[in-house]
């Protein structure tokens, strides 16, 4: 197996724990244990201090590592309607409103599920809270029933951590947490051997790729994923 292949299947590997730990964690409207079988899109770069990059579950929930830290999770039903697309049942309907204090409790919430402590993120209390709006084609301003919270870093630290709150579902939607505010995680033996060969590897087919990374990023097409799919069920 080639050391592209073999960092393939790490970064798929760790991606998959991460999603499960964190679809576990908040309790997410997803069937666990998620499989290779729902992975719809990878994309990852391999790094000194371990792998960065993101895979797409059901071409909905979306999940990134940085440093093989958690970082991101976000559905994108939520995130692109409130972003973009605004369809019609993504604005806010009676009853589903939610007060701040609902909304922070929620996001709060969400941190220590993931086994996190806002003391130790270094943040900035209290967050700020917002309910997310645009402004329709009239020119009225049309609130969503999604929610931002954020917490700005405290003096001396740096890293803003944002969660996004559903007043339908009442759960997050999208949490960004900094990977530099994570303690660091322990990598796979043999994990160092394996990115300096795949470093050797690439410099020899396209010239001096960066000291601290492997295989300049990768984006895996449907069909490549299938492959590390069939490598991964084979172990």
């Amino acid at each position: 197996m080639t050391n592209i292949l073999m960092l393939q299947k790490y970064a798929l590997s760790l991606i998959l724990s991460n999603a499960n730990v964190t679809c576990e964690s908040l309790g997410l409207d997803l069937a666990v244990p998620l499989t290779t079988n729902e992975v719809t899109f990878l994309q990852y770069s391999p790094k000194t201090n371990g792998i960065s990059g993101r895979a797409r579950f059901l071409d909905r929930y979306e999940f990134i590592v940085n440093h093989s830290k958690f970082q991101t999770f976000r559905d994108l039903n939520y995130w692109e309607a409130s972003k973009t697309k605004r369809p019609e049942n993504s604005v806010e309907s009676p009853g589903t409103a939610l007060s701040t204090e609902e909304v922070e409790g929620i996001a709060r919430g969400a941190i220590r599920s993931l086994g996190f402590k806002e003391q130790e993120l270094n943040l900035k209390e209290p967050p700020t809270v917002n309910q997310l709006q645009y402004i329709g084609p009239g020119g009225e301003v049309v609130k969503l029933p999604q929610y931002d919270v954020r917490w700005r870093p405290a003096p001396g630290y740096a890293g803003l951590v944002e969660i996004q709150v559903s007043s339908i579902t009442k759960k997050p939607t999208e949490i960004f947490i900094p990977w530099w505010t994570i303690p660091p995680v322990d990598l796979p033996d043999g994990y160092d051997k394996l990115l300096s060969e795949d470093i050797l590897e690439q410099k020899n087919k396209k010239g001096v790729p960066d000291e601290n990374e492997g295989s300049s990023e990768l984006m895996l097409p449907r069909s490549e994923i299938e492959k590390v799919k069939s490598e991964s069920s084979a172990d």
